[in-house]
């Protein structure tokens, strides 16, 4: 069929680094590309994650840090819906759980899912809080470990490599 496009595709959603190699390809720019936008083969991961979180900026932006890990991720708004998506797929390596939401918070939602036999189940605590008491209620209550928002990319990517 010659009346196919044979130019550079993007589809959405798509990182800026997409983006960027996209409209650079469209211009023929491909020797600007730089080394930065190639992921950092040590940086990729492999795994299957549930992100619990009510903010939907912070589903963006974590999201994006996963999606550019190589990961792939389901994402559940409150704790009830994240009990919910482990009991009818338990497939998830790990969970990185929001502390402070709605409906059933993340402390709930660990007790919830560690009293339904989910014990090796990984699930990781995300908190505005820094406190050293925040992190030792998370791990008393089951959680695995602890992450303080914002989530800095570089503490995100260390953790995971942790547990997949």
């Amino acid at each position: 069929n010659s009346t196919r496009w044979n130019g550079p595709v993007l589809l959405h959603p798509f990182t800026p680094a997409q983006y960027r190699r996209f409209v650079f390809r469209l211009t023929g720019i491909e020797a600007f590309e730089q080394a930065t936008d190639v992921p950092d083969e040590s940086t990729m991961l492999e795994g299957h994650i549930l992100l619990v979180e009510d903010n939907n900026i912070n589903q963006i932006v974590t999201g994006e840090i996963l999606t550019g890990l190589g990961v792939t991720f389901d994402i559940a708004e409150d704790g009830k819906q994240a009990v919910q998506k482990v009991g009818n797929a338990p497939h998830y390596d790990v969970v990185l759980m929001d502390v402070q939401m709605p409906v059933m918070d993340g402390f709930e939602a660990t007790k919830a899912l560690r009293e339904k036999g989910f014990t090796t189940l990984p699930i990781i605590g995300l908190s505005a809080n820094a406190m050293k008491e925040d992190r030792k209620s998370a791990i008393d209550i089951g959680m695995d470990d602890y992450l303080t928002k914002p989530i800095k990319r570089k503490a995100l990517i260390d953790m995971l490599k942790r547990y997949l």
